[in-house]
């Protein structure tokens, strides 16, 4: 962490100095909010851009002023394992809107989609170049579909690249507030599966991992080029 140093900084530590920690959270706010004010008219902080060249990204939590040093990871696009999804039927036309397929047959990653016909009817999709995700909405539920070419690697200590992408695991079901969660690894990509219910403990395609498991063995190719 780095802090910028003025006449105002000094008046801001001699307030600390002198005030309990309990009567600066009560009472001293406007004289630290003021001080912190001073730091800007006095041009310490006036360029954020050039202070996020210089020491990092600066972000306010509560009343202080912190500048984060850690470089931002940089993204790259992970080689796809095309062999991987060979294996895959392809899915049924008749199950999905043709306009979904016309957006994802582009795609440069294979697009799996649930061939769960009361799912696969309600699909939408919203892709970039290099990414897509799959929503239905279905009511008491809804499922989304999510993958992405985009991986993160940052520069580590000795200069070695670290990479960000999710680690590959067994397929596992998580949840977090009620909704279900599955991701899985396939062709160097991470797929995930999504299922959020209106009524998260009662609704057993949530509390239960059936339902989500019976989405993930559905999956058919829906499009991609290589």
């Amino acid at each position: 962490m780095h802090r910028r140093g003025s006449g105002a900084l000094v008046a801001l530590l001699a307030l600390f100095g002198t005030v309990g920690c309990q009567e600066v959270q009560q009472s001293a706010e406007p004289e630290v909010e003021a001080a912190q004010r001073a730091l800007v008219e006095d041009g310490a902080l006036t360029d954020r851009e050039e202070l996020a060249a210089r020491d990092g990204w600066a972000a306010e939590e509560g009343s202080e002023v912190v500048v984060e040093t850690r470089e931002s990871p940089q993204s790259y696009l992970i080689d796809v394992a095309w062999e991987d999804v060979a294996g895959y039927a392809e899915l049924d036309p008749a199950l999905v809107d043709a306009g979904v397929l016309k957006h994802v047959s582009v795609l440069e990653l294979p697009v799996l989609l649930p061939a769960v016909p009361e799912v696969t009817e309600k699909l939408q999709v919203s892709t970039g170049e290099q990414w897509y995700t799959a929503f239905a909405d279905l009511g008491d539920y809804s499922v989304w579909m999510t993958a992405s070419r985009v991986g993160f690697e940052r520069v580590g200590p000795a200069g070695e690249l670290a990479d960000e992408k999710l680690a590959e695991s067994e397929l596992m079901v998580g949840r977090a507030s009620g909704i279900a969660e599955l991701s899985f690894p396939l062709a160097n990509l991470v797929y995930t599966i999504t299922v959020e219910c209106a009524d998260p403990m009662g609704d057993a395609r949530c509390a239960k991992d059936d339902f989500i498991l019976k989405l993930a063995e559905s999956l058919a190719l829906a499009g991609g080029v290589q």
